[in-house]
């Protein structure tokens, strides 16, 4: 395992967040796969660095957030999540603009955790006590067959949540749909999955004593329409 800690460097004359590893650098390459363990030992703020945050992809290892926070963020933390997170907390404030059938098929789900979290990569990934505040909005341009948005995460593929709490408001402002979707799908095949603490839940995927506290509503007066082709 390793013990991650941030400090605040200069990269290219801007401020940003650096995390220190205690282990050899080529030990931390080869952590990428899923024998990395990450151990967050204290809360961070992400607001100053939040504009230049990419998010993590393809994630095999584990992630212990030790029961503490991590705050500021304005998108998920991870894209494809592909092992486990514990015992974390996160409070963000994520706006999404612009979704369109066109982005990266992660795009088209959105948690504060994970746009999504599969379990093809690790038999034995799960989601643990992970508890999200703040809030996610989303305005919708023309998209694909579905759209997932959860607190936690937007698309749960297997993967079994457990303990997990969702305290953040979670808003659709607008939505428009194309004429002609996706490979030749319809207005009325395209599905808006919105959910407390998972949009769309695939592959078996199982919550158990999982809750939702966060205001989860579609605007007042967003109609779903047909764009004009």
């Amino acid at each position: 395992s390793i013990i991650m800690e941030s400090t605040v460097k200069k990269v290219s004359g801007v401020n940003v967040p650096l995390f220190e590893a205690s282990m050899p650098y080529n030990s931390l390459l080869k952590g990428l796969t899923r024998q990395l363990v990450v151990n967050l030992n204290a809360d961070l703020d992400m607001s100053e660095y939040a504009a230049d945050f990419i998010e993590a992809v393809n994630f095999k290892g584990t992630f212990n957030g030790n029961n503490k926070t991590i705050s500021g963020l304005t998108t998920p933390l991870f894209a494809n999540l592909y092992g486990s997170v514990n015992n974390l907390t996160l409070n963000s404030n994520i706006n999404y603009t612009g979704v369109t059938k066109n982005m990266p098929g992660h795009n088209q789900v959105v948690g504060m955790l994970a746009h999504i979290a599969y379990i093809k990569e690790r038999s034995d990934a799960e989601i643990n006590n992970v508890t999200t505040c703040g809030s996610i909005s989303v305005k919708m341009g023309e998209f694909g067959k579905y759209f997932g948005l959860g607190g936690v995460v937007g698309a749960c593929n297997g993967v079994p949540m457990n303990n997990c709490t969702n305290n953040a408001e979670i808003k659709v402002e607008s939505i428009t749909l194309g004429g002609t979707i996706a490979d030749g799908q319809t207005c009325s095949d395209v599905r808006l999955m919105t959910g407390g603490v998972v949009g769309l839940i695939q592959s078996g995927a199982k919550l158990k004593n999982c809750d939702n506290y966060g205001h989860v509503t579609i605007a007042s007066g967003c109609s779903i329409t047909t764009a004009q082709s």
